[in-house]
This record gives structure tokens, sequence and C-alpha cells, in this order.
């Protein structure tokens, strides 16, 4: 009851910036500090959010739970997926 999902508007083609800014909005929705969950390219998205938020909107993401990180920087990598490289590397 105290979760919740965010739905992602293309998972064919998905594109870097609808997929943070869907992330965004998500959290700044929120008015109680929130745990990220995410999985494969969620992961990634969370990485390149991170690298861009605002530090209030970062302060409300109080921990983040990343499985599976989708490698979107090898060379055999779908080109659906390439525009999400590079991974941000800076500390979330």
């Amino acid at each position: 009851p105290n979760s919740a999902r965010v739905e992602q508007q293309d998972w064919l083609t998905p594109q870097r910036q609808d997929w943070v800014q869907a992330l965004e909005q998500a959290i700044a929705a929120e008015r109680s500090p929130v745990i990220l969950i995410a999985h494969s390219l969620g992961c990634v998205t969370v990485a390149h959010w991170a690298a861009q938020a605002s530090p209030a909107l970062r302060r409300q993401v109080r921990g983040a739970l990343l499985v599976a990180p989708a490698d979107v920087e090898r060379p055999t990598c779908a080109p659906a997926l390439r525009n999400f490289a590079p991974i941000p590397t800076e500390a979330l």
C-alpha cells in the first residue's frame, strides 16, 4: 500500500531522457521519503537521474536497491538501449 511503480511509456525503444523524467516526476510527487528499487535498465535510469537531480530531490531519496543493472556499454548491447550509455559513475 505504500509503494508505487513508475510506468515507463516505451519499453521497446526506451529513451533515456523520457525514463529519467518519469522517475523525476514520481519522486517529486511524493511528500514522504523515497526508497528506490530498480532492476536492469531501471538501475541505469536511477544513476542518470541521480547525476542530474536537484539536491532537494536527491535528499528525498533515502536509499536505492539496484538489482542486475543493464550493461548498456557492452559491444553487443541492443541498439535500442545504447542511448542510456555511458552509465554515470558518480556516487549515488
